[in-house]
């Protein structure tokens, strides 16, 4: 801006700089767009006023006038995490302590974590809301107060990261890659580990499943270093014994304490009698497939059978074979025990019977 001042008899310039604080990525020919008459108008009068104050001129003095503008692009630098005030600058002492900084004794200091600060200005750091944090010192906006470690936004709240889940302090929650499990409360992708019956591939960092016969029983990045008993299998990505079954021509030898598979005791030396191994229609929760009749023996126990000559009406065998022990309905546990009795057990006596099919 340029002003000028008119005395009786002679004339004294005055060339008056103003500096006002844009935005630095804007040129000159950008700002002189933005300086509209009425913006020069209430400008010039601004300026006017505060020169006649300063200069203690009365009406009966010379009057000021206002001329302009002419822009000046000159680069003024703050000191380090300092920066440009909004308003009038004259002096590089104006400059303030920039946003994510506080004022402490004469110096500029980062805002703590925890703290932000987005403006620039000397004033102090503000607090993020509870629970929330920074992940660093000097921040500079409220968005970077996030949910801490361990727990992720949802509607407005901070909540723990679920298990299978983890947070990394960015309100977020990230899913563990497939076959992989985590804690709650897991804070990085290293809290991740393969879940029980898969074990880490090291070269393309993937949970495999166990092999078949192979266990792995708790979560961890480990080998599956259990094995089934021998003579018995598991589906792959097993866990535990009670995924083990026996393999065909073996049956169950059942710990009776656990009611897990102890061991698979062979059926080669059992006569009429059946094993198919595994577990009852393919579900471990029916239990283990035990030794059941061929067709034309009846089972007296759990490894005996005997051959049966009992005939029906039509003169067919009354003993069909099949697994009387797990299921009842079926036509060779139907049979009229009777008839049974008097052809073939007869030294079975009725409470006998009765225990044998417990």
């Amino acid at each position: 801006m340029f002003s000028q001042l008119a005395f009786p008899h002679k004339l004294l310039c005055a060339k008056v700089q103003v500096a006002l604080n844009c935005p630095p990525w804007r040129g000159v020919s950008e700002m002189k767009a933005d300086f509209s008459p009425d913006f020069i108008s209430v400008l010039s009068d601004d300026l006017q006023s505060r020169l006649a104050t300063s200069l203690k001129l009365t009406e009966s003095e010379p009057e000021l006038w206002v001329h302009g503008p002419e822009i000046i692009d000159r680069d003024m630098s703050c000191p380090i995490h300092r920066s440009i005030p909004e308003g009038l600058l004259w002096r590089a002492q104006d400059c303030q302590c920039s946003p994510g900084y506080a004022s402490a004794s004469g110096s500029c200091i980062k805002c703590e974590k925890g703290k932000y600060k987005t403006a620039v200005g000397n004033e102090e750091c503000h607090r993020c809301l509870q629970p929330r944090t920074t992940s660093a010192e000097g921040a500079a906006s409220s968005d970077q107060c996030t949910c801490p470690l361990g727990q992720f936004e949802d509607a407005g709240e901070c909540k723990n990261c679920k298990a299978g889940w983890y947070c990394v302090g960015d309100g977020k929650a990230t899913k563990c890659p497939p076959n992989f499990d985590s804690d709650l409360g897991a804070v990085n992708s290293d809290s991740c580990e393969c879940e029980a019956g898969f074990y880490l591939e090291v070269l393309n960092k993937t949970c495999e499943p166990c092999g078949s016969g192979f266990l792995k029983d708790e979560k961890g990045n480990g080998t599956c270093s259990q094995q089934c008993p021998a003579d018995a299998i598991s589906f792959e990505g097993s866990k535990g014994l009670d995924d083990c079954f026996c393999k065909e021509g073996f049956h169950a030898v059942l710990d009776p304490g656990t009611g897990n598979l102890s061991s698979c005791a062979s059926c080669s030396n059992y006569e009429g009698l059946n094993c198919s191994g595994g577990f009852l229609q393919g579900r471990k929760d029916l239990g283990h497939i035990q030794p059941t009749a061929t067709k034309g023996f009846f089972q007296t126990g759990r490894t005996i059978a005997v051959a049966c000559d009992a005939k029906t009406k039509d003169d067919q065998n009354a003993c069909l074979g099949g697994y009387c022990f797990n299921d009842p309905s079926s036509l060779a546990c139907n049979l009229d025990r009777k008839i049974l009795i008097s052809k073939i057990y007869r030294e079975i006596s009725d409470n006998d019977w009765h225990n044998f099919h417990k």
